[in-house]
């Protein structure tokens, strides 16, 4: 049976990953923590409902330069940044660090 999802008043998809990924999550080392989020976070950005929305609330167009092909949902505070400080975990998938970028301006940005 299928996980069933839930969604914010705002309609926006609420990241909840699945329990054992969790349990991953929540792993002092930090490898495991990174590894489990950037896969769960991944498969998040990655569902229709998810892209549809970013891609619409931000028009279709990179947030830097404006360009409208080759563009990628971005987490504006990195994966990276959450498996180094975890209190951040929760806002990670949040529809407000989300952004449109294009693949030049995403592989401009630094790491953290």
């Amino acid at each position: 049976m299928p996980r069933k999802l839930y969604y914010g008043e705002d309609g926006f998809l609420i990241w909840n990953p699945p329990f054992r990924t969790a349990e991953k999550i929540e792993s002092r080392n930090f490898d495991i923590r990174f590894k489990a989020l950037r896969s769960s976070s991944g498969n998040f950005i990655s569902r229709k409902c998810v892209r549809e929305y970013i891609f619409n609330r931000d028009g279709h167009k990179c947030q830097n330069c404006g360009a409208v092909s080759r563009l990628h949902i971005d987490h504006i505070k990195s994966v990276c940044y959450a498996a180094t400080y975890p209190e951040f975990i929760p806002f990670l998938n949040k529809k407000e660090n989300l952004q449109l970028l294009c693949i030049s301006c995403n592989s401009k940005k630094a790491p953290l």
